[in-house]
């Protein structure tokens, strides 16, 4: 099935719909590390308050990926967090569409040269899109969940054109 696919800056009503969109407290740990399941507008907004760029992808006009900026060093790098797409339309080459929207973003607005991802090792599908994309793991950096577990964050660089 195609889709009509564009982004846009994400906007107070889209948080919502974007809290759907992690379906367990380890998509969410994905998403947000920090994150308390269920996901609140509350909570993205608090996120995005402290955040560049929030940005959603549009699929037939619906709202079906969000991501954000945590680091922007102008003329030098970006990186992208808390990217999420609809559980019921993964697959389907939004998440890369979103991906490269923050690369282009990046690259005009802030005028980065680098876009930096994080993904965590257990995150199959996020590894496999970034490394299609031509991200190559660049630091592997252990992060502890609320249980205490160990987890190691993949942390992911690309050059922009």
């Amino acid at each position: 099935m195609l889709f009509k696919m564009e982004s846009r800056k994400a906007t107070d009503k889209d948080f919502a719909t974007v809290c759907r969109f992690p379906r367990s407290a380890r998509e969410l740990f994905y998403m947000d590390p920090q994150g308390d399941f269920p996901l609140t507008e509350e909570q993205l907004a608090a996120v995005s308050a402290q955040r560049s760029d929030p940005t959603v992808v549009l699929c037939d006009g619906k709202v079906a990926g969000y991501a954000n900026f945590y680091d922007v060093a102008p003329g030098n790098y970006c990186a992208i967090g808390n990217a999420v797409v609809s559980p019921r339309l993964r697959g389907r080459g939004i998440g890369e569409y979103l991906i490269r929207t923050m690369e282009r973003l990046a690259r005009e607005k802030h005028g980065a040269t680098e876009i930096r991802l994080s993904c965590f090792s257990t995150n199959t599908r996020g590894i496999l899109l970034y490394t299609k994309m031509g991200y190559l793991p660049r630091e592997v950096e252990q992060r502890t969940d609320r249980r205490g577990r160990r987890h190691a964050l993949l942390k992911f660089a690309k050059a922009l054109e």
